[in-house]
């Protein structure tokens, strides 16, 4: 399967729109700002099959780590004369593997999960837009006879393209490719700081160097109304959790979260604050107040605080027990 590249080709494509006549129309591709759209509205909007039979799609993405490896990504997946569905990638990197039945499966989640078959049959963009918003396109041919395809300006940041490239990297990955994945000291955590409002309490979660010159990880609690402190716990700190810590915070994937509120000199009891440095120097810096707070920010902080706990309540059962 070939992504199109004219109008005959787009359109047959995907079967989608076959159906469309030149007075379907409107735009001009000339004209910097013009937009043309050829979109099939009687494209279905579901597809029944889940078995995918080949598979296309160019998108263009900001890399989360290295700006240098900003650009356009594609990606197909064929079936060979011998059965063998093989992925490539033709992109920013150019990497070819053999992929499973079932790894088709999981890709035909991320479909389903951003329900990108309300797509099917746009064909509609804007002329001379920047490389970053350039039309993205999607082209899956199933075992049912059934298509999904779909062309239209792109977003350098979306989230469907984005775990779609994470889906394919560690597809390649496992099959011994490390180039696109992130430097080491892009995800190797070198420091943090969490604080948070919970209801009445507030906790603040952070490292710091004591007058022994030894590293502390600190856990403070303190009334949200009063600001009293109800507790200040540590332990020292290891690598270990700090390995602990950065593989929680990618499962929770708090890059993910949305861009800081503009709370300028807001004063509320109800927020979250978090700021974690990279051995790189790269950052991550979330601020929400109120109502802005993610609505999925109370089940990332259990997790988060499930494994920062452990290591303070462990601290504090060996003092206990050297007490004793």
């Amino acid at each position: 399967m070939m992504l199109a590249v004219g109008l005959c080709l787009t359109m047959s494509a995907c079967g989608g729109g076959s159906s469309m006549q030149q007075d379907d129309v409107t735009g001009d591709d000339g004209i910097t700002g013009g937009v043309t759209d050829r979109t099939d509205a009687t494209a279905p909007k579901t597809i029944a099959s889940k078995e995918i039979t080949a598979f296309a799609c160019t998108f263009y993405l900001y890399d989360a780590y290295d700006a240098a490896r900003d650009g356009s990504h594609t990606y197909e997946i064929d079936e060979d004369e011998e059965g063998r569905y093989l992925l490539t990638e033709s992109g920013v990197f150019s990497h070819t593997t053999e992929i499973s039945a079932d790894e088709l499966t999981g890709l035909q989640e991320i479909i389903d999960r951003y329900d990108l078959a309300e797509k099917n049959g746009v064909y509609k963009y804007t002329a001379a837009l920047p490389p970053e918003y350039a039309p993205w396109e999607l082209d899956v041919s199933y075992a049912s006879g059934e298509c999904l395809y779909f062309y239209e300006d792109g977003e350098p940041d979306a989230d469907w393209t984005r775990e779609m490239k994470d889906y394919f990297d560690d597809l390649f990955e496992a099959a011994g490719y490390t180039d696109m994945l992130p430097a080491a000291e892009d995800v190797t955590i070198d420091d943090l700081f969490m604080h948070f409002s919970a209801g009445e309490r507030c906790y603040a979660y952070g490292f710091e160097t004591g007058d022994d010159d030894i590293r502390y990880f600190y856990r403070e609690i303190y009334d949200t109304e009063s600001g009293e402190t109800l507790s200040l716990d540590w332990v020292q700190s290891s690598d270990a959790m700090l390995e602990d810590f950065q593989d929680v915070i990618e499962d929770c994937d708090l890059e993910a979260l949305p861009p800081s509120s503009d709370g300028g000199s807001v004063q509320t009891n109800v927020f979250v604050d978090i700021l974690i440095n990279y051995q790189s120097g790269r950052q991550v810096y979330r601020e929400y107040y109120d109502e802005d707070i993610p609505e999925d920010w109370e089940e990332k902080r259990d997790a988060l605080m499930s494994v920062m706990d452990q290591y303070l309540a462990q601290d504090a059962m060996a003092a206990q027990a050297m007490r004793n």
